[in-house]
C-alpha cells in the first residue's frame, strides 16, 4: 500500500487487517523477560452461531472439552517442570470472570502474549495468525469432540494441520508424554509459515513484514 501510495497512483486504499495492523506495531518493540506457553482460547462454551438457534444443534460439551484442556495443560507444566507459565489469551467475545479452568485468562493481550511465547497452542482460530507472524511453535490440539461440534471445525483444524504442517497432539488421550516430544514442540517451519502469509494473510510484493 505505502509503495503503490508514493508513486500516486490514484484509486488506492486500504483495507486493514486487524491482526497484521497488529502485529506492525509491536514487532520491534522490547520482548518481555517472561516467558510463555500460550493457549488460543475459543470460547466455545458460548457459541455465537449456536446460539442463534433455538434448538441444540450440537452434541459438543463444553465442559468436558475444557476438562479436557486442563488435564493436557497440566501435563504441559510436568513435561516442562514449570519452567514456562501456561496463559490462555482469552477469546474477545468471552465474559470477564467467566473462566472454565483456574488457569490465567488475559483479555485484548493476545498479539503480546505470542510475542513473548516460546510455544503457542490452539486450534483454528482468527488469532492463529500471531503464531504465524511471528514465527513461533504453533501445536494443534485435537479432539474427537469436534466432530460433535460442526464440520467447520475439522474442516479448518485439517487446513492449518496441512497448509502449515503443524505438530498434532490428540487431547483425549491420558498418558503421560515422553521427553523426547521437546524438541518437536519447538519446531517452526518458516517457509510454510511464509508460503501461508503470502497466500492468506498479506502480500508477497515489497516483503514489508
Amino acid at each position: 500500500y505505502n509503495n503503490l501510495v508514493n508513486q500516486k497512483i490514484d484509486n488506492i486504499y486500504k483495507i486493514d487487517n486487524e491482526d497484521y495492523s497488529k502485529f506492525l506495531d509491536i514487532k520491534n518493540k522490547k520482548k518481555s523477560k517472561k516467558k510463555y506457553i500460550v493457549f488460543l482460547d475459543q470460547d466455545f462454551d458460548h457459541n455465537f452461531d449456536f446460539s442463534m438457534s433455538e434448538k441444540k444443534i450440537s452434541n459438543f460439551d463444553p465442559n468436558l472439552y475444557w476438562h479436557k484442556i486442563d488435564n493436557f495443560l497440566k501435563k504441559i507444566d510436568i513435561l516442562f517442570n514449570k519452567r514456562y507459565k501456561i496463559v490462555i489469551a482469552a477469546h474477545h467475545r468471552r465474559p470477564r470472570n467467566d473462566y472454565p479452568i483456574n488457569r490465567k485468562f488475559i483479555h485484548n493481550k493476545t498479539a503480546e502474549l505470542v510475542k513473548n511465547s516460546v510455544i503457542v497452542l490452539g486450534h483454528y482460530s482468527g488469532s492463529s495468525t500471531f503464531p504465524i507472524l511471528f514465527k513461533k511453535p504453533f501445536i494443534s490440539l485435537d479432539t474427537k469432540d469436534f466432530d460433535l461440534h460442526a464440520f467447520e471445525r475439522r474442516a479448518c483444524l485439517n487446513f492449518l494441520k496441512k497448509e502449515l504442517n503443524l505438530f498434532s497432539i490428540n487431547i483425549d488421550k491420558k498418558e503421560k508424554f515422553k521427553k523426547n516430544i521437546k524438541k518437536r514442540l519447538f519446531k517452526v517451519n518458516n517457509k510454510l509459515y511464509d508460503k501461508f502469509f503470502e497466500n492468506f494473510i498479506g502480500f508477497k510484493v515489497g516483503k514489508s513484514y
